[in-house]
Protein backbone atom coordinates (compact mmCIF):
# COMPACT_ATOMS: atom_id res chain seq x y z
CA UNK A 1 0.00 0.00 0.00
CA UNK A 2 2.79 2.59 1.21
CA UNK A 3 3.87 1.93 -2.51
CA UNK A 4 0.90 3.85 -4.28
CA UNK A 5 1.05 6.75 -1.80
CA UNK A 6 5.04 6.98 -2.45
CA UNK A 7 3.48 7.02 -6.04
CA UNK A 8 1.25 9.62 -5.34
CA UNK A 9 3.20 11.96 -3.47
CA UNK A 10 5.92 12.46 -6.45
CA UNK A 11 3.39 12.49 -8.58
CA UNK A 12 1.47 15.42 -7.18
CA UNK A 13 5.00 16.77 -5.87
CA UNK A 14 6.56 16.34 -9.65
CA UNK A 15 2.72 18.69 -10.63
CA UNK A 16 3.36 21.36 -8.08
CA UNK A 17 7.17 21.85 -9.03
CA UNK A 18 6.18 22.39 -12.81
CA UNK A 19 3.65 24.62 -11.93
CA UNK A 20 5.54 26.64 -9.47
CA UNK A 21 7.99 27.06 -12.29
CA UNK A 22 5.69 27.74 -15.46
CA UNK A 23 5.33 31.10 -17.13
CA UNK A 24 3.48 32.42 -20.04
CA UNK A 25 6.17 31.93 -22.90
CA UNK A 26 4.87 34.69 -25.20
CA UNK A 27 5.72 38.73 -25.61
CA UNK A 28 3.35 41.77 -25.48
CA UNK A 29 4.08 42.48 -29.28
CA UNK A 30 3.12 38.63 -30.61
CA UNK A 31 1.69 39.32 -34.15
CA UNK A 32 -2.19 37.69 -34.41
CA UNK A 33 -1.50 37.62 -38.54
CA UNK A 34 -4.87 36.97 -40.15
CA UNK A 35 -6.03 34.59 -38.10
CA UNK A 36 -9.66 34.09 -37.85
CA UNK A 37 -10.74 33.29 -34.29
CA UNK A 38 -13.98 32.32 -32.86
CA UNK A 39 -15.82 31.38 -29.12
CA UNK A 40 -18.03 29.23 -28.76
CA UNK A 41 -20.93 28.78 -26.00
CA UNK A 42 -23.56 26.48 -25.19
CA UNK A 43 -26.18 27.94 -23.37
CA UNK A 44 -29.44 26.20 -21.93
CA UNK A 45 -31.61 28.14 -19.74
CA UNK A 46 -28.99 30.59 -18.50
CA UNK A 47 -30.82 34.12 -18.49
CA UNK A 48 -29.14 34.60 -14.73
CA UNK A 49 -25.71 34.69 -16.36
CA UNK A 50 -25.44 34.91 -20.11
CA UNK A 51 -25.28 38.77 -20.15
CA UNK A 52 -22.37 39.21 -17.90
CA UNK A 53 -21.03 36.69 -20.18
CA UNK A 54 -21.53 38.53 -23.12
CA UNK A 55 -20.76 41.73 -21.58
CA UNK A 56 -17.10 39.75 -21.43
CA UNK A 57 -17.24 38.68 -24.52
CA UNK A 58 -17.66 41.99 -26.37
CA UNK A 59 -15.24 43.65 -24.53
CA UNK A 60 -12.07 41.24 -25.44
CA UNK A 61 -9.38 43.00 -26.42
CA UNK A 62 -8.43 40.65 -29.56
CA UNK A 63 -10.13 41.89 -32.18
CA UNK A 64 -13.12 40.35 -34.82
CA UNK A 65 -13.50 37.95 -32.28
CA UNK A 66 -16.74 35.69 -33.52
CA UNK A 67 -19.11 34.78 -30.92
CA UNK A 68 -21.09 31.66 -31.36
CA UNK A 69 -23.82 30.68 -28.74
CA UNK A 70 -25.79 27.97 -29.30
CA UNK A 71 -29.16 27.50 -27.38
CA UNK A 72 -29.82 24.35 -26.06
CA UNK A 73 -33.62 24.26 -25.82
CA UNK A 74 -33.69 26.78 -23.12
CA UNK A 75 -36.81 27.47 -21.67
CA UNK A 76 -36.28 31.13 -20.23
CA UNK A 77 -34.87 34.66 -21.25
CA UNK A 78 -32.13 33.03 -22.23
CA UNK A 79 -32.60 33.77 -26.36
CA UNK A 80 -34.45 37.26 -25.93
CA UNK A 81 -31.22 38.35 -23.57
CA UNK A 82 -29.01 37.33 -26.93
CA UNK A 83 -31.07 38.63 -29.33
CA UNK A 84 -30.79 42.02 -27.65
CA UNK A 85 -27.05 41.80 -27.29
CA UNK A 86 -27.17 40.95 -31.36
CA UNK A 87 -29.15 44.34 -32.03
CA UNK A 88 -26.05 45.85 -30.64
CA UNK A 89 -23.13 43.74 -31.48
CA UNK A 90 -22.94 42.09 -35.42
CA UNK A 91 -20.18 39.90 -34.21
CA UNK A 92 -23.09 37.22 -31.77
CA UNK A 93 -24.50 34.77 -33.60
CA UNK A 94 -27.18 32.47 -32.06
CA UNK A 95 -27.74 28.86 -33.08
CA UNK A 96 -30.52 26.23 -31.99
CA UNK A 97 -29.23 23.24 -31.31
CA UNK A 98 -29.80 20.67 -33.56
CA UNK A 99 -30.33 17.61 -30.86
CA UNK A 100 -30.08 18.14 -26.89
CA UNK A 101 -27.22 18.02 -24.71
CA UNK A 102 -24.32 20.17 -24.65
CA UNK A 103 -22.18 17.77 -26.15
CA UNK A 104 -24.67 18.70 -29.54
CA UNK A 105 -25.05 22.28 -28.99
CA UNK A 106 -21.25 22.20 -29.43
CA UNK A 107 -20.85 19.75 -32.47
CA UNK A 108 -23.55 22.56 -33.87
CA UNK A 109 -21.01 25.39 -33.39
CA UNK A 110 -18.69 23.44 -34.74
CA UNK A 111 -19.90 22.75 -38.18
CA UNK A 112 -21.50 26.60 -38.57
CA UNK A 113 -17.87 28.23 -38.59
CA UNK A 114 -15.17 28.67 -40.42
CA UNK A 115 -11.86 29.61 -38.82
CA UNK A 116 -8.20 29.16 -37.21
CA UNK A 117 -8.52 28.82 -33.87
CA UNK A 118 -11.65 28.43 -31.67
CA UNK A 119 -11.90 29.22 -27.76
CA UNK A 120 -15.04 27.74 -25.85
CA UNK A 121 -16.09 28.20 -22.40
CA UNK A 122 -18.90 28.33 -20.23
CA UNK A 123 -22.16 30.35 -19.79
CA UNK A 124 -21.75 30.62 -16.21
CA UNK A 125 -17.81 32.17 -16.66
CA UNK A 126 -16.26 35.23 -16.42
CA UNK A 127 -13.90 36.27 -18.43
CA UNK A 128 -11.04 39.20 -18.56
CA UNK A 129 -10.40 41.28 -21.38
CA UNK A 130 -7.75 39.52 -22.24
CA UNK A 131 -8.81 36.15 -21.93
CA UNK A 132 -8.77 35.51 -25.76
CA UNK A 133 -5.44 37.54 -26.47
CA UNK A 134 -3.18 36.01 -24.05
CA UNK A 135 -4.29 32.77 -25.05
CA UNK A 136 -4.03 32.87 -28.59
CA UNK A 137 -0.41 34.61 -28.13
CA UNK A 138 0.34 31.37 -26.37
CA UNK A 139 -0.81 29.39 -29.13
CA UNK A 140 0.82 30.92 -31.34
CA UNK A 141 4.39 31.71 -29.90
CA UNK A 142 4.35 27.99 -28.80
CA UNK A 143 3.01 26.71 -32.51
CA UNK A 144 0.48 24.49 -30.41
CA UNK A 145 -2.85 22.95 -31.61
CA UNK A 146 -4.60 23.72 -27.97
CA UNK A 147 -3.94 25.69 -25.33
CA UNK A 148 -5.46 24.90 -21.44
CA UNK A 149 -6.00 27.28 -19.21
CA UNK A 150 -7.37 27.87 -15.30
CA UNK A 151 -10.69 27.52 -14.05
CA UNK A 152 -11.13 29.02 -10.90
CA UNK A 153 -14.34 28.39 -8.48
CA UNK A 154 -15.70 31.62 -6.84
CA UNK A 155 -17.65 31.38 -3.70
CA UNK A 156 -20.43 33.13 -3.64
CA UNK A 157 -20.90 32.84 0.33
CA UNK A 158 -17.27 33.69 1.80
CA UNK A 159 -18.82 31.90 5.78
CA UNK A 160 -19.75 28.77 3.47
CA UNK A 161 -17.50 25.95 4.42
CA UNK A 162 -18.99 23.85 1.91
CA UNK A 163 -18.03 26.40 -0.70
CA UNK A 164 -14.74 26.96 0.79
CA UNK A 165 -13.77 23.38 0.43
CA UNK A 166 -14.39 22.99 -3.26
CA UNK A 167 -12.85 26.56 -4.37
CA UNK A 168 -9.69 24.42 -2.77
CA UNK A 169 -10.56 21.48 -4.43
CA UNK A 170 -10.32 23.49 -7.74
CA UNK A 171 -7.12 25.32 -6.70
CA UNK A 172 -5.48 21.59 -6.17
CA UNK A 173 -6.95 20.56 -9.97
CA UNK A 174 -5.18 23.19 -11.66
CA UNK A 175 -1.88 22.57 -10.29
CA UNK A 176 -2.35 19.20 -11.42
CA UNK A 177 -3.62 20.63 -15.36
CA UNK A 178 -0.91 22.66 -15.68
CA UNK A 179 1.90 20.85 -13.81
CA UNK A 180 0.91 17.31 -16.41
CA UNK A 181 0.68 19.95 -19.67
CA UNK A 182 4.43 21.75 -18.55
CA UNK A 183 5.72 18.16 -17.78
CA UNK A 184 4.35 17.23 -21.52
CA UNK A 185 1.83 14.33 -19.97
CA UNK A 186 -1.49 16.53 -19.73
CA UNK A 187 -4.01 13.98 -17.92
CA UNK A 188 -6.62 16.85 -17.08
CA UNK A 189 -8.66 19.07 -19.12
CA UNK A 190 -11.74 21.62 -18.89
CA UNK A 191 -13.75 22.60 -21.19
CA UNK A 192 -14.87 25.86 -19.46
CA UNK A 193 -11.26 27.15 -20.69
CA UNK A 194 -10.00 25.64 -23.82
CA UNK A 195 -8.91 26.70 -27.24
CA UNK A 196 -8.23 24.42 -30.07
CA UNK A 197 -7.39 24.93 -33.95
CA UNK A 198 -10.56 24.06 -35.73
CA UNK A 199 -9.16 21.85 -38.39
CA UNK A 200 -7.79 19.36 -35.65
CA UNK A 201 -10.63 19.68 -33.91
CA UNK A 202 -13.10 18.63 -37.00
CA UNK A 203 -10.53 15.43 -37.66
CA UNK A 204 -10.67 14.38 -34.51
CA UNK A 205 -12.14 11.24 -32.82
CA UNK A 206 -14.40 11.42 -29.79
CA UNK A 207 -16.01 8.86 -27.84
CA UNK A 208 -19.43 8.70 -29.08
CA UNK A 209 -20.83 6.72 -26.25
CA UNK A 210 -20.70 9.52 -23.62
CA UNK A 211 -23.01 12.34 -23.15
CA UNK A 212 -19.86 14.52 -22.81
CA UNK A 213 -16.83 14.51 -22.02
CA UNK A 214 -15.30 16.08 -25.07
CA UNK A 215 -12.75 18.12 -23.54
CA UNK A 216 -10.83 14.96 -22.31
CA UNK A 217 -11.71 13.23 -25.44
CA UNK A 218 -10.40 16.06 -27.72
CA UNK A 219 -6.95 16.12 -25.77
CA UNK A 220 -6.75 12.47 -26.12
CA UNK A 221 -6.77 12.44 -29.53
CA UNK A 222 -4.62 15.42 -29.69
CA UNK A 223 -1.69 13.28 -27.62
CA UNK A 224 -2.51 10.45 -29.93
CA UNK A 225 -1.54 12.24 -32.77
CA UNK A 226 1.31 14.48 -31.45
CA UNK A 227 0.21 17.69 -31.59
CA UNK A 228 1.20 20.29 -29.46
CA UNK A 229 -0.35 21.09 -26.17
CA UNK A 230 0.45 24.05 -24.20
CA UNK A 231 -1.07 25.98 -21.26
CA UNK A 232 -1.91 29.47 -20.55
CA UNK A 233 -1.73 30.72 -16.50
CA UNK A 234 -2.73 34.89 -17.69
CA UNK A 235 -6.22 33.71 -18.77
CA UNK A 236 -8.56 32.68 -15.89
CA UNK A 237 -11.76 31.88 -16.51
CA UNK A 238 -14.21 32.37 -12.96
CA UNK A 239 -17.57 30.64 -11.91
CA UNK A 240 -19.27 29.74 -9.34
CA UNK A 241 -19.21 27.23 -6.75
CA UNK A 242 -22.08 24.91 -7.21
CA UNK A 243 -25.00 25.45 -4.74
CA UNK A 244 -25.46 21.52 -2.97
CA UNK A 245 -23.42 18.97 -2.52
CA UNK A 246 -26.16 17.24 -4.64
CA UNK A 247 -25.41 19.39 -7.61
CA UNK A 248 -21.45 18.89 -6.70
CA UNK A 249 -21.82 15.11 -6.79
CA UNK A 250 -23.84 14.90 -9.77
CA UNK A 251 -20.80 17.11 -11.57
CA UNK A 252 -18.32 14.91 -10.38
CA UNK A 253 -20.04 11.77 -11.11
CA UNK A 254 -20.49 12.57 -14.58
CA UNK A 255 -16.70 13.42 -14.70
CA UNK A 256 -16.00 9.83 -13.28
CA UNK A 257 -18.76 8.25 -15.74
CA UNK A 258 -16.50 9.38 -18.77
CA UNK A 259 -13.40 8.11 -17.05
CA UNK A 260 -14.92 4.34 -19.36
CA UNK A 261 -13.70 6.18 -22.24
CA UNK A 262 -10.11 7.40 -21.25
CA UNK A 263 -7.41 5.23 -23.61
CA UNK A 264 -4.16 7.84 -22.54
CA UNK A 265 -1.62 5.30 -20.08
CA UNK A 266 -0.79 8.72 -18.83
CA UNK A 267 -4.42 9.52 -17.80
CA UNK A 268 -5.59 6.28 -16.88
CA UNK A 269 -2.53 5.97 -14.41
CA UNK A 270 -2.99 9.43 -12.84
CA UNK A 271 -6.76 8.34 -12.13
CA UNK A 272 -5.89 5.16 -10.52
CA UNK A 273 -3.06 6.56 -8.28
CA UNK A 274 -5.25 9.45 -7.24
CA UNK A 275 -8.27 6.85 -6.72
CA UNK A 276 -6.50 4.23 -4.62
CA UNK A 277 -5.06 6.58 -2.94
CA UNK A 278 -8.04 8.29 -1.66
CA UNK A 279 -9.64 4.48 -1.16
CA UNK A 280 -6.46 3.11 0.76
CA UNK A 281 -6.55 6.57 3.51
CA UNK A 282 -9.89 4.94 4.34
CA UNK A 283 -9.00 1.32 4.73
CA UNK A 284 -5.80 2.14 6.09
CA UNK A 285 -7.89 4.22 8.90
CA UNK A 286 -9.76 1.20 9.82
CA UNK A 287 -7.18 -1.26 9.08
CA UNK A 288 -5.56 1.26 12.61
CA UNK A 289 -8.67 1.02 14.03
CA UNK A 290 -9.16 -2.67 14.23
CA UNK A 291 -5.22 -2.82 14.81
CA UNK A 292 -4.18 -4.60 11.47
CA UNK A 293 -1.74 -2.06 11.39
CA UNK A 294 -0.04 0.52 13.52
CA UNK A 295 -1.29 3.89 13.74
CA UNK A 296 2.05 5.34 12.75
CA UNK A 297 1.76 3.46 9.67
CA UNK A 298 -1.68 5.38 9.46
CA UNK A 299 0.11 8.09 9.84
CA UNK A 300 2.36 8.04 7.54
CA UNK A 301 0.16 7.14 4.78
CA UNK A 302 -1.83 10.58 5.44
CA UNK A 303 1.16 12.88 5.43
CA UNK A 304 2.08 11.42 2.29
CA UNK A 305 -1.35 12.10 0.91
CA UNK A 306 -1.66 15.96 2.73
CA UNK A 307 1.85 17.28 2.04
CA UNK A 308 1.90 17.51 -1.97
CA UNK A 309 -2.17 18.19 -1.55
CA UNK A 310 -1.49 20.83 0.40
CA UNK A 311 1.57 22.18 -1.89
CA UNK A 312 -1.20 22.25 -4.44
CA UNK A 313 -3.16 23.90 -2.98
CA UNK A 314 -1.01 26.67 -1.89
CA UNK A 315 1.26 27.17 -5.27
CA UNK A 316 -1.66 28.42 -7.48
CA UNK A 317 -3.64 30.35 -4.41
CA UNK A 318 -0.77 32.47 -4.36
CA UNK A 319 -0.44 33.00 -7.85
CA UNK A 320 -4.00 33.75 -8.40
CA UNK A 321 -4.16 36.03 -5.02
CA UNK A 322 -6.57 33.51 -3.48
CA UNK A 323 -7.31 33.59 0.35
CA UNK A 324 -6.48 30.20 2.42
CA UNK A 325 -8.09 29.12 5.62
CA UNK A 326 -5.73 26.66 7.02
CA UNK A 327 -8.52 24.93 9.47
CA UNK A 328 -10.45 24.18 6.08
CA UNK A 329 -7.24 22.56 4.08
CA UNK A 330 -6.75 20.28 7.34
CA UNK A 331 -11.01 19.69 6.91
CA UNK A 332 -10.55 19.07 3.25
CA UNK A 333 -7.49 16.63 3.79
CA UNK A 334 -10.07 14.39 5.96
CA UNK A 335 -13.25 14.92 4.31
CA UNK A 336 -11.78 14.25 0.44
CA UNK A 337 -11.07 10.33 0.63
CA UNK A 338 -14.62 9.99 1.40
CA UNK A 339 -16.01 12.35 -0.70
CA UNK A 340 -14.41 10.56 -3.58
CA UNK A 341 -15.67 7.09 -2.30
CA UNK A 342 -18.70 9.15 -2.88
CA UNK A 343 -18.65 10.34 -6.26
CA UNK A 344 -17.41 6.91 -7.39
CA UNK A 345 -20.61 5.25 -5.95
CA UNK A 346 -22.65 7.39 -7.27
CA UNK A 347 -21.01 7.26 -11.03
CA UNK A 348 -21.26 4.03 -11.24
CA UNK A 349 -24.96 2.97 -9.00
CA UNK A 350 -26.65 5.90 -10.59
CA UNK A 351 -27.40 7.36 -14.76
CA UNK A 352 -25.63 10.35 -14.70
CA UNK A 353 -27.91 13.02 -16.99
CA UNK A 354 -25.52 16.10 -18.88
CA UNK A 355 -27.14 19.80 -18.60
Amino acid sequence: MIFVFFIYFLLITICCVYFMLGRDKYTAKEKFGATKNAVVVAAKNEENNIKKLLDDLTCQTLENLEIIIVDDNSTDKTVEIIKKYQNKYPQIKLLSNIGHGKKAALETAISNICVDFVFQTDADCRLSPTWAENILKTALKNDSQMVLAPVILVATNSKSVFQQLWVLESLSLITVTAGTCLAGIPTMSNGANIMYKLNDRKKASLNSKYAGGDDMFLMQDFLKKHKKISYCFDSQVLTTVPKNWHQLLKQRARWVEKSGGYTQFAVIFFALVVFGTNIGLILSFFLGLFGIIGWNNVIIFYLLKTIPDLLSIIAPAVRFKIKVVPWIVFLLSVLYPFYTLAVAIKAFCSKTEWK
